[in-house]
């Protein structure tokens, strides 16, 4: 489907303004630019497809899913194509989802974790996502304590 492509071009995709001008140009070329970008990540073609009927069915777009945009559309959208993907080959590590989606992956973890809290749907991972919000919450505590008896 892509032919090979200019260093130059793939650098372009990555930069704001480039996004920008591609929003204005429409959803296609957004669809273009999110394609290239999971190419790019060494994304293979049966995860792209997933991705971008996960994109279509919800209304969002490919290119912001595989981007750093955090709309709760866009995360819905994300958690439940990471959780998609694992379920095709579950043999996948979350670290090779992570770059495929430009994440880490406790990220990964997280995002199949609240999918599968929101949905119901069957567990892929042992990751327990309520002891993950205890612990957070635990550390970010720990840490406003820690600012606080700084500024005395």
């Amino acid at each position: 489907m892509f032919t090979e492509e200019q260093p130059e071009d793939l650098n372009r995709i990555y930069t704001k303004s480039f996004l920008q001008e591609a929003r204005k140009k429409g959803r296609a070329e957004l669809r273009r630019v999110g394609t290239k970008k999971c190419v790019h990540r060494g994304m293979p073609q049966w995860a792209i497809d997933i991705v971008q009927e996960i994109a279509e069915r919800l209304g969002a777009c490919i290119s912001d899913i595989a981007d750093s945009t955090r709309t709760s559309l866009v995360v819905a959208a994300r958690n439940e194509a990471m959780y998609r993907v694992k379920e095709r080959k579950p043999s996948l590590s979350s670290t090779q989802i992570g770059k495929w989606f430009g994440r880490d992956h406790t990220s990964v973890l997280f995002a199949i974790a609240s999918y599968q809290e929101a949905t119901g749907a069957d567990p892929l991972v042992g990751y327990n996502i309520n002891i993950a919000r205890r612990r957070n919450a635990a550390l970010r505590a720990v840490a406003r304590k820690r600012d606080r008896e700084a500024a005395r």
